[in-house]
């Protein structure tokens, strides 16, 4: 029992597993004792052994008993912490006094992970909480669709949530690079401020597009003017980016020291940010498409009024009324000019009373307008320049307005007027929709003015027009008469028609074109004059109409085919130019066809066009028979002068011909276009052109030439260049006389060019030129074997000559042999 009372009395004052250590120390210290001092009482005493293993053992059940409800006491204690833990009572803590030892630590551990686990809790909550808030943020932000509503909103929220004193947005203008604050929270900075891209935070975040923190803004370098007299302590910005385009900058200020920005922070804002992006992008988005289908529903109103109303004077005020409305304009007037008097008159007025009765074209507001067609917007009507001193002090106050002239398709008709109460900035598509009313309104009053026969002959005109433009745009004949024979058939409804061309040497008329037959029996048909319909139209040079053809039947002259077409109604014209028939329209019906005068003028119209085009036809014809004998008289010419030159300088004789060819068909293998290979032709004839500059002592000298000599000799480019240059019909061939001794590796003359600066016409002469002359004999040496000129060309690849021509001609000479035709350009 001492023992026990000294244990509880000690315990205490030990901690931890110390506790535990020191409980069995005296165990052991005191076990012995009681030990010899039971055996020297079993000596004495001659006690029974039985008895005193009876006493031991009961001692040693009471102190494990007194042990064992000590422990469990603090095992029960532990439990029931635990199960308050586990439950949610984070709050439950051990008492100080309730175990000792070892349980003492399994307390105090329990108790630290309760607090820690609390404080993560309160974390966790917090964050839950704004969470919550930012859910609730972003169903408000979404569910707006009015800019003037949603931007403070936006800022308002951005203060709560980050608990901050100031909130911004600015909002990006690409037009001009610049940012607009366009709603704050906290601060007295005027909206419509403008920030430069780059320029303090909000224009570091913008340009960047990355969050941009500054925790001590008032000794930052950056900020600007406009904030400094707030005292902002730390300021962060985030950019506000939707599908890749920056839509502006969410800014968040604070000038307490005490409150610091942090990454929670920042990811708040980035989420923000990135929903107001959204927000401001549907919000326009939404705004744009309910301002395009209030002009569509305006414009559509007009357009059914338009339709609607029997008269201007039905249709005018209403029209006034409409397009007050699409402006919020609170007065307005539509003014008309009138021909015979020559002024404008007020037709209708709308919140306003007339000013005058009349005015002059070129007087005042109106008149000016009138007068130059050109729109007018004026932010103060009365103290306008442009308003007349007359009128002046009849207009109130306060008024802006604008002046948009009505015009038709060839004049201007009249002016509207709208007015606002001052000041009034007019939008771009407020101005765009006047415009658009405008056009409308003069298109309806010409359309009032003219009736149905009018527009008929539009059409017609139309596609006169269009038969007139493929006249003089395109040399095309073919595609011409086709499109003359499409609107023939399509605008008079007939269902086939057909041009004939008449050759006058050869008195027949050829097929052009046609449309609608079954068969191609006309393609291949011609007819001498006097036969049939259309070659008694080019004798008697009259119209020929049979409205049925089985009463007076006629052989066609044409294949056996054409009775299966079926046709009922027949109709020729001539078609007349100059005094002169050009050809025959004929026009073909598989019903009765009863044209009117009308349907007759147009057909005349159309025959008319029809004779032009067949003019045209006749003198291209006759252009290119002329073209082709010119172009073989410079050829012959060319060729002349070639063998001018040859009969001068024996030594190449046939040398001109002989290269000229071999260009051409290594040219065709390189697949230089065919327009090109008449002038690579004529520079190839005309490549030594320059000799006749050089004197005979020099041409036709027999041994080497000195370097005075060779000099001499090099000019002859040049003095081609100078002969063929003033020649405007051989300027295109001059790449050839000019370059053709300019070499690949830029060691060539006159020019010393190089590489592809070199024509390329005149880089495939080149070997052309030193392959007839390797293969070709020289009175001062014999001409080289095949073998060797081949082995020479390809060594100068990359020096003398294009490698890349070097290949063709390689490729051209073997070819050349594989279809016999000799890989000699010489045949001597």
């Amino acid at each position: 029992m001492f023992a026990r009372k000294w244990f509880y009395k000690l315990g205490p004052m030990i901690k931890g597993s110390l506790r535990f250590r020191f409980f069995l120390l005296i165990l052991l210290a005191v076990l012995p004792g009681v030990l010899l001092v039971t055996y020297s009482i079993i000596a004495k005493q001659q006690v029974g052994v039985s008895a005193v293993i009876l006493i031991l053992l009961s001692s040693i059940f009471a102190l494990w008993l007194d042990g064992h409800a000590l422990i469990l006491n603090n095992y029960r204690s532990l439990v029931e912490l635990a199960k308050r833990h586990s439950s949610g009572d984070l709050t439950a803590r051990s008492s100080p006094n309730d175990s000792s030892g070892i349980f003492a630590e399994l307390a105090q551990s329990f108790d630290h992970m309760a607090d820690s686990l609390e404080q993560h809790m309160g974390k966790l909550q917090r964050l839950a909480n704004k969470r919550e808030t930012v859910d609730q943020i972003v169903n408000e932000l979404t569910v707006q669709h009015d800019l003037g509503t949603l931007l403070p909103l936006i800022v308002d929220k951005v203060s709560i949530l980050l608990d901050t004193s100031f909130a911004v947005i600015a909002l990006y203008d690409a037009a001009r690079s610049e940012l607009e604050i366009a709603a704050v929270n906290g601060l007295q900075v005027p909206e419509r401020t403008r920030i430069r891209m780059g320029e303090g935070a909000i224009g570091r975040a913008a340009e960047t597009r990355q969050p941009f923190l500054v925790e001590r803004y008032d000794l930052w370098e950056g900020r600007l003017p406009e904030f400094e007299r707030y005292g902002l302590r730390s300021v962060l910005q985030v950019p506000m980016i939707h599908r890749d385009q920056l839509i502006g900058v969410l800014s968040a200020a604070e000038i307490s020291p005490m409150r610091k920005f942090d990454e929670s922070d920042i990811l708040l804002m980035k989420l923000i940010a990135g929903t107001a992006a959204s927000a401001i992008s549907n919000t326009r988005l939404f705004e744009e498409t309910h301002r395009r289908l209030q002009e569509l529903e305006t414009i559509n109103a007009v357009s059914r009024v338009s339709r609607v109303a029997q008269s201007l004077d039905e249709m005018l005020p209403i029209l006034l009324e409409k397009t007050m409305s699409a402006v919020n304009a609170i007065m307005g007037s539509i003014w008309l000019y009138n021909p015979a008097e020559e002024r404008l008159h007020p037709i209708v007025t709308n919140g306003i009373p007339p000013l005058t009765t009349s005015i002059k074209p070129g007087e005042g507001m109106i008149g000016t307008v009138f007068s130059s067609a050109q729109p007018h917007f004026t932010p103060d009507w009365r103290e306008d320049r442009l308003t007349s001193d007359s009128l002046r002090t009849r207009i109130p106050k306060g008024l802006s307005g604008a002046f948009i002239p009505i015009r038709t398709t060839w004049s201007t008709i009249g002016v509207l007027h709208v007015g606002f109460r001052s000041p009034h900035e007019l939008l771009e598509h407020q101005k765009n929709i006047l415009m658009t009313i405008t056009e409308m309104a003069g298109n309806t009053i010409q359309r009032a003015q003219l009736h149905e026969q009018t527009k008929r002959q539009l059409e017609r005109l139309s596609t006169l027009r269009q038969i007139d433009t493929a006249i003089t745009s395109s040399l095309d004949i073919d595609n011409i008469f086709q499109i003359l024979i499409d609107q023939v058939v399509t605008r008079l409804g007939v269902d086939a028609a057909c041009v004939w061309v008449a050759n006058s040497k050869q008195q027949t008329l050829e097929f052009a074109a046609n449309r609608g037959f079954r068969t191609d029996a006309l393609r291949s048909t011609r007819l001498r004059f006097g036969e049939g319909y259309a070659g008694q139209v080019i004798l008697d040079q009259g119209t020929i109409y049979i409205p049925d053809l089985k009463t007076r039947y006629m052989n066609y002259l044409r294949s056996e085919s054409f009775d299966e077409e079926g046709f009922v109604s027949y109709l020729a014209v001539p078609l007349t130019a100059k005094s002169q028939v050009q050809g025959v329209l004929e026009i073909f019906h598989r019903s009765t066809l009863k044209p009117d005068p009308e349907w007759m003028d147009f057909l005349e119209a159309l025959a008319s066009q029809a004779a032009i085009v067949a003019g045209y036809s006749r003198l291209l014809e006759d252009l290119r028979r002329s073209n082709i004998d010119l172009n073989l008289a410079y050829d012959s010419t060319l060729e002349g002068w070639a063998r001018a030159l040859e009969v001068r300088d024996q030594e190449t004789k046939g040398h001109s011909q002989r290269v000229a060819e071999m260009t051409m068909r290594l040219a065709k293998s390189m697949g230089i276009p065919e327009s090109d290979l008449i002038q690579i032709h004529r520079g190839a004839l005309l490549h030594d052109i320059g000799k006749l500059g050089v004197a005979d002592s020099i041409l036709l000298k027999a041994g080497p030439l000195d370097d005075a000599e060779k000099e001499i000799m090099q000019r002859h480019p040049i003095l081609a260049f100078e002969l063929l240059s003033s020649i405007a019909h051989l300027r295109s061939a001059l790449d050839i006389p000019y370059s053709h001794h300019e070499k690949w590796d830029g060691t060539g003359y006159p020019r010393g060019l190089k590489g592809e600066n070199i024509p390329l016409s005149a880089r495939i002469f080149a070997i052309v030129d030193v392959w007839d002359a390797l293969t070709s004999d020289r009175p001062y040496r014999k001409a080289w074997s095949r073998e060797e000129a081949l082995v020479y060309i390809r060594d100068q690849a990359g020096k003398h000559f294009d490698p890349q021509v070097v290949d063709a001609f390689l490729s051209l000479i073997d070819s050349e042999v594989a279809d016999g035709m000799g890989a000699e350009t010489n045949p001597n």
